[in-house]
């Protein structure tokens, strides 16, 4: 007889007593039977998830999407009281009351940075049951998500553009998109707005507006299709005439402070229906990504970005901008993974945009891949170098006289051994750069000739 017999059912028979076992035994085999298929199950998702490809990010310019579904979740059947805690938390935001040892008030304070802070801007003590004081990491100015949202409301602004296009009958017609931009610096009559390259790019007329009832046209300043920014400006005047009389910048700053998991607000013209906001959190930095052929390092969060929020602003609690929206992971399988160009990228290239109306960034002109040896195996060569697939036409590669099937194996000398030896040459050089490009042609004739760099942003 076991101990749970002996201690409870001293008043059994014995016949009742091997019958409760076997019921017992019973109930343990049902149990680990379905852990052991719930095991199973777990195991074949994990097996199945490998074979998922790997998900890409999309701009997200003026693209309308087909359709939108507004789904409830099912928390907002468990009560407000829950709801009120879950908002709590997601916002970032606890209420204190007997740990606040200063008279500044009983209202909210925010996490940031892996501390509480006063939402208040007051300077206060935070202190534990023991009476240990716990050091205020960062005072935010706000009180609110909706405050920020309201201090920053005017500096971000609605983007409408009309794009020449044809049809599969090669008709011409006029196409309509929207996007976001940030009013990023006022100078005399000159109204300075960044935003993102693909929103405004091949654009035959852009506008901009601040209240969502006025239409003021923009003049295209620069574009850096690189790294996906472009400045457009319209004139303090137009905006007066337009009853907007006060006109202001917002403030970028550095984003070398951001921290991981710092709460973040995302601010744009989402579907091209006129202002939002939504928050997050600063899920990654630093991260490289690769959209439409180009390499982007960029600040990643889960403040649902959609489309219509390119070029908008990505700001922290203190209503400064520390990313312009540009992307997201565009897969019905991923949730809150959405992109940002850091402003430390941002704000030298858009000071170089309105300085210059351009960035210069060297280029050669020619698409290549880096000669492997099964590339060796296949033709039966012995070389090594980049093996130029394409040549763009009208550019310095053209000019100099590179053709497709060319394979490029020095620069000024120095050998070239793979498309980043050739990328990295060509980057520590300035637009009007003459360069010596020695190469093979037909697998077997060495040849060389002189490329002057051109600009990039010219193309």
């Amino acid at each position: 007889m076991n101990e749970y017999n002996d201690e409870k059912n001293l008043d059994l028979t014995n016949e009742e007593i091997i019958e409760e076992q076997e019921v017992r035994a019973e109930e343990t085999e049902s149990l680990e039977a379905e852990s052991t298929a719930s095991e199973s199950i777990e195991a074949a998702e994990a097996e199945t998830e490998g074979f998922n490809p790997e998900p890409q990010p999309v701009y997200n310019g003026f693209e309308q999407p087909e359709k939108t579904t507004v789904i409830l979740t099912d928390e907002r059947k468990t009560g407000n009281s829950f709801l009120k805690r879950a908002a709590a938390v997601a916002a970032g935001v606890v209420v204190l009351a007997a740990s606040v040892s200063t008279g500044c008030g009983i209202g909210s304070y925010l996490y940031k940075n892996g501390g509480v802070v006063a939402a208040s801007g007051s300077d206060i003590s935070l202190g534990t049951s023991s009476g240990e004081e716990l050091p205020i990491i960062y005072t935010a100015n706000y009180n609110s998500v909706s405050e920020v949202f309201k201090a920053v409301e005017a500096s971000v602004v609605n983007i409408s553009i009309t794009v020449s296009t044809t049809n599969i009958w090669n008709q011409t017609y006029e196409a309509t998109g929207s996007g976001s931009g940030i009013i990023y610096k006022v100078d005399g009559d000159d109204v300075y707005i960044v935003t993102n390259n693909h929103v405004v790019d091949g654009a035959s007329s852009v506008a901009i507006s601040i209240t969502g009832e006025e239409q003021i046209f923009a003049t295209l300043v620069g574009k850096d299709a690189e790294n996906d920014l472009a400045v457009i400006k319209v004139s303090k005047q137009a905006l007066n005439d337009a009853g907007i009389t006060e006109v202001k910048a917002v403030e970028f700053v550095s984003t070398d402070s951001v921290e991981i998991g710092e709460t973040v607000l995302a601010i744009g013209n989402a579907l091209g229906t006129g202002k939002s906001v939504t928050m997050g959190i600063i899920s990654a930095k630093d991260k490289s990504i690769s959209i439409d052929g180009k390499n982007l390092v960029v600040l990643q969060t889960d403040a649902a970005i959609n489309p219509g929020n390119s070029g908008g602003a990505l700001v922290n609690l203190d209503g400064q901008v520390i990313g312009i929206n540009t992307a997201k992971t565009g897969s019905s399988t991923v949730e809150g993974t959405g992109y940002a160009i850091p402003s430390y990228t941002a704000v030298t290239i858009i000071d170089q945009l309105i300085e210059k109306g351009t960035v210069e960034k060297p280029y050669l002109g020619v698409v290549c891949f880096t000669i492997t040896d099964n590339f060796r195996q296949m033709y039966n060569i012995d070389i090594t170098g980049v093996f130029v697939q394409e040549v763009n036409s009208g550019s310095a590669a053209e000019k100099a006289g590179i053709r497709a099937t060319d394979i490029i194996t020095a620069v000024d000398g120095t050998a070239v051994t793979s498309q980043a030896d050739l990328q990295s040459i060509i980057a520590s050089h300035s637009v009007g750069d003459s360069i010596t490009i020695s190469f093979v042609r037909n697998g077997r004739e060495s040849m060389e000739v002189t490329a002057v760099l051109e600009n990039y942003n010219e193309f």
